[in-house]
């Protein structure tokens, strides 16, 4: 195998920085997808910028069963907060699947752009731009 010149000293980086960051996945949960994942640094500028994202939780209708902080990948306590952003936030639709909150359409909801959508129709909504613009590039420019 060839990586980037093979010589001691790029052997030795690449062999310490995967070391660490496995030992150090040991003791912080997903610390790659919150502090090195490129996909999820650009998702955090943009949802930074446009604050356009994020998770609702109606305080009033919520029985804090805490299945939906069970199911986060993220270990984000979703049943103590009034609203999750998309900065601790993977998107992954989890908290708001049919079968993990018993109030779900009236507890949790998920909002883009000030308007409450199906969350299923806004990943396919957003898969299909991010494939249009995927074949744009590759194909036209």
């Amino acid at each position: 195998m060839t990586y980037f010149g093979k010589n001691t000293f790029t052997m030795a980086y690449l062999l310490i920085k995967f070391i660490t960051i496995l030992l150090v996945s040991l003791f912080i949960p997903r610390f790659f997808c919150k502090y090195l994942c490129f996909q999820k640094a650009f998702y955090n500028m943009a949802t930074m910028i446009f604050r356009v994202t994020k998770i609702t939780r109606n305080e009033s209708t919520c029985i804090s069963c805490k299945k939906c902080d069970k199911v986060c990948p993220m270990s984000i306590k979703v049943s103590k907060q009034k609203q999750v952003r998309a900065n601790e936030c993977l998107t992954c639709f989890n908290c708001l699947d049919k079968d993990v909150c018993p109030t779900k359409p009236k507890s949790l909801g998920f909002k883009w752009m000030g308007r409450t959508w199906n969350y299923f129709t806004f990943a396919l909504v957003a898969f299909v731009i991010y494939m249009t613009i995927t074949l744009l590039v590759i194909y036209v420019f």
